[in-house]
């Protein structure tokens, strides 16, 4: 891949998958765990199958009634960063996804 391709460019397929495997990590985790999203968000660099290496950000936002929203962001340090792909779930405070 092109430095421009890079810097321009987001490879929606490697992306999305890289955003799913991480939201179903999420999705394993239980309530309590996932509340500390939302005070202190992840961050991790992960190398697709393209060789690209992804920055993603997961991270929570409490929504009323004590749901909480969970979203894994997913870009590739070019202009992407602005406007990242993003995956998100719902889950209540017994645990259940929404």
């Amino acid at each position: 891949m092109t430095i421009f391709k890079r810097i321009f460019s987001l490879d929606s397929i490697e992306a999305t998958r890289i955003a799913e495997s991480v939201i179903s990590e999420l999705r394993s985790r239980s309530y309590e765990e996932l509340v500390k999203l939302s005070v202190d968000s992840e961050r991790n660099a992960i190398r697709g199958s393209d060789g690209i290496v992804y920055n993603v950000v997961a991270f929570g936002i409490a929504e009323p009634e004590g749901v909480l929203r969970v979203a894994a962001a997913v870009d590739n340090g070019g202009l992407s960063s602005l406007k990242p792909l993003v995956r998100e779930f719902l889950m209540q405070p017994d645990g259940s996804i929404m």
